[in-house]
């Protein structure tokens, strides 16, 4: 087991003034701030960041990585490690629980580039008055895909007001008519 060093308060200058870990050892550096919660540095000085406790389904407190301190900041590993506990607290493996916010982050990805375009479609149809057959295909084809991805989420669809403002509306005939 890597030697853990008393718990200090964790500071980016600290962190990056923490030296190599001798030949085939590792070394952690544990927080103040957030229990369990550190630094590994290993014999060829990479520093990475921890959380340290029981997690659901073990006996036996384990040590799993929240990032690389080169790729996440102390501030956001230190709010993962936070968020990390809170779940452990309420019986929820973490790891799980990315894995579904990752699946549900694409959907959102994917349901937000259909919406745009539906939106973009709906605006060439209003200021056209009409739309051709092969537009109308694709507009209800892409309709049905975002309906499909919302739904697979327990979602629907809200509309977007195209109609213009009263005042716009006025303003644009005024100025029409002069």
């Amino acid at each position: 087991m890597p030697k853990t060093d008393h718990r200090k308060n964790l500071t980016p200058t600290l962190i990056t003034g923490l030296k190599k870990a001798r030949k085939d050892k590792r070394y952690q550096v544990m927080d103040a701030q957030v229990p369990g919660f550190g630094v590994r540095v290993t014999d060829k000085g990479h520093k990475t960041f921890i959380l340290r406790t029981r997690y659901p389904g073990g006996s036996t407190p384990s040590r799993r990585e929240i990032g690389n301190c080169i790729d996440i900041t102390l501030t956001a590993a230190r709010e993962k490690a936070r968020k990390w506990r809170s779940l452990v607290a309420q019986g929820i493996d973490p790891a799980v629980e990315e894995e579904i916010t990752a699946a549900e982050r694409s959907i959102v990805r994917r349901a937000a580039t259909l919406t745009v375009e539906l939106e973009r479609m709906e605006g060439a149809f209003a200021s056209a008055g009409e739309a051709t057959p092969e537009a109308l295909d694709l507009y209800s084809r892409t309709a049905g895909n975002l309906r499909r991805l919302l739904e697979s989420v327990g979602l629907q669809r809200r509309a977007k007001d195209i109609t213009p403002d009263l005042r716009d509306y006025v303003s644009a005939r005024s100025a029409e008519a002069e």
